[in-house]
């Protein structure tokens, strides 16, 4: 097939292979949480060459920065003092911009991007079961420090879900994103970044004087997509 040239020195081959979006999930490691932190689903329309909008979706277990994990005799590690979960929902708007291209196929494209959006935070009781000395489950109930001479164990991160309230909040959050592959559909690479999340009504994730409304934290992100 012939390849014609058209202006600024483009082809109809190249014309007709541009992207014109692109879909990608990855998983973050950050201070608020564990490992991983977070998981996210995030979509991208191209504006042009060196712009992109879209929308993210992410979730993410936050943690208290004073959580830490006891055991008391044979019982199983536990965290002392924990009053809840938070868990967050953070459906974002994405803008994208190009800030250096791909000089060589086995270069860095860097990627700055600005999402922001409402988060949706479902807080749920931190529930422990409690056992005798034959190791007999004798009831479920959310952290008491009054029990604590007794075998302990945490049911685990989802149960009794049902019983998580629901606050609304925002959040913003910036991005530096080093694309580490080949030019092909298929892409990979890294992203650091901060985000800041603000819930008005305020949440007990630890014991404190007041309920916690800011939760900023840094994050680096491992991710994999495909563009057509």
């Amino acid at each position: 097939m012939a390849i014609i040239f058209l202006g600024n020195g483009l082809t109809i081959a190249q014309v007709l292979s541009s992207p014109t979006f692109e879909i990608s999930s990855g998983a973050s490691v950050n201070t608020r949480g564990g490992i991983p932190s977070s998981i996210d689903l995030q979509f991208l329309y191209y504006k042009d060459k060196y712009h992109k909008l879209g929308g993210r979706i992410e979730f993410q277990n936050v943690k208290h920065r004073k959580e830490a994990k006891y055991s008391l005799g044979n019982a199983k590690n536990y965290i002392y003092g924990k009053s809840n979960y938070l868990f967050s929902i953070r459906p974002q708007f994405v803008y994208s911009a190009n800030l250096f291209s791909k000089e060589k196929e086995n270069g860095v494209e860097l990627n700055y991007q600005f999402l922001a959006g409402p988060s949706i935070g479902l807080v749920k009781p931190y529930y422990l079961q409690y056992y005798d000395e034959n190791y007999d489950l004798i009831y479920t109930e959310p952290f008491s420090t009054s029990n604590t001479d007794q075998l302990v164990d945490s049911p685990g991160i989802l149960y009794n879900l049902k019983s998580a309230d629901k606050i609304l909040g925002l959040n913003a959050t910036f991005i530096l994103d080093f694309e580490l592959s080949d030019s092909s559909p298929i892409f990979w690479g890294v992203k650091i970044g901060t985000t800041f999340e603000y819930y008005p009504s305020g949440v007990f994730i630890m014991p404190t004087s007041s309920p916690n409304k800011f939760f900023p934290f840094l994050f680096i992100n491992i991710y994999g997509g495909i563009r057509k």
